[in-house]
C-alpha cells in the first residue's frame, strides 16, 4: 500500500507548497507549509529518498508549526490585564503584539487623590487604567470619569502634546499600566503596525471621552 502511494507523495507536497504560496496568507500559509513538510517526511521515509529530504520536510514542518502555536502561547501569557487592553482597544493586534507593548511599560498601583496628569501640562506617558476609577476635571470642575479599561494620556502620541484636563484617582485604590512618551515613540517607530493600531485606539478613546463629557453637560 505504501509503495502504491509513494510516487504521488512528492508531487502532492510540491502542489501544496505551490497552492499555498498563491492563495494563502498568515496562518493558512503556515498551515500549508506544515502539511507540505510532513509530506516530504513521508516521501523520504517511504520512497527511500536521501535522508536530507525527510530532514528538510521535518524542518519545514517544525518551523511553521512552532509559528502557528506562538499566538496561542502568547495569549496564555498575556494575562487578564493584557487581555482587557486588547479586547477594549487593540483587537486588530495579535496577543504577541500586545504583550510586546505591555513589556515596554510598567504596572503601578495608585491611591485616592493621586494625580495622573495635570491640565495644560505636556503629556509624559500613555496610561491604561486596569482597575479603579478616576475623575476628569477642567478648571477644577469635574467634567467626566475614567473607568477600568480606559486609556488616558493619548496626547503623548503627539509631539509636545498637552493634557486637555486633569485626571485624579477617585477610587480608594487603582492599578494602571503606563509607558513614558520617549520610550513609546521609540517603540512605535520600530513597530508601524502597532503604531497604527494604537493611533486608531487613541482616536476612538478621545471620541468616547468627548461624547461622555457632552452627555455630562446635557445632564447638568
Amino acid at each position: 500500500m505504501e509503495a502504491a502511494f509513494a510516487p504521488f507523495i512528492l508531487p502532492a507536497a510540491i502542489a501544496v507548497i505551490a497552492a499555498t504560496s498563491f492563495v494563502a496568507r498568515g496562518r493558512w500559509l503556515r498551515l500549508g507549509l506544515s502539511v507540505a513538510g510532513l509530506l516530504l517526511v513521508a516521501e523520504g521515509l517511504v520512497a527511500n529518498r536521501p535522508p536530507s529530504v525527510a530532514m528538510l520536510g521535518g524542518l519545514l514542518s517544525i518551523i511553521n508549526i512552532f509559528a502557528l502555536t506562538q499566538p496561542l502561547l502568547s495569549r496564555r501569557k498575556l494575562g487578564e490585564e493584557g487581555a482587557l487592553l486588547r479586547a477594549r482597544h487593540l483587537p486588530m493586534l495579535t496577543a504577541a503584539d500586545v504583550r510586546r507593548l505591555l513589556d515596554e511599560g510598567s504596572f503601578t498601583n495608585a491611591r485616592a487623590g493621586d494625580v495622573l496628569m495635570r491640565e495644560g501640562a505636556v503629556s509624559q506617558s500613555l496610561q491604561f487604567l486596569v482597575s479603579g476609577t478616576a475623575a476628569v476635571t477642567v478648571a477644577d470642575a469635574i467634567v467626566g470619569r475614567i473607568d477600568a479599561g480606559d486609556l488616558l494620556g493619548e496626547a503623548c502620541l503627539i509631539p509636545d502634546g498637552r493634557a486637555s484636563a486633569s485626571v485624579r484617582i477617585a477610587s480608594d485604590t487603582a492599578r494602571l499600566w503606563f509607558i513614558p512618551s520617549d520610550r513609546l515613540h521609540a517603540f512605535l517607530g520600530a513597530n508601524p503596525r502597532i503604531a497604527e493600531a494604537l493611533a486608531q485606539a487613541s482616536l476612538a478613546a478621545l471620541q468616547a471621552k468627548l461624547d461622555g463629557a457632552n452627555r455630562e453637560r446635557l445632564d447638568d
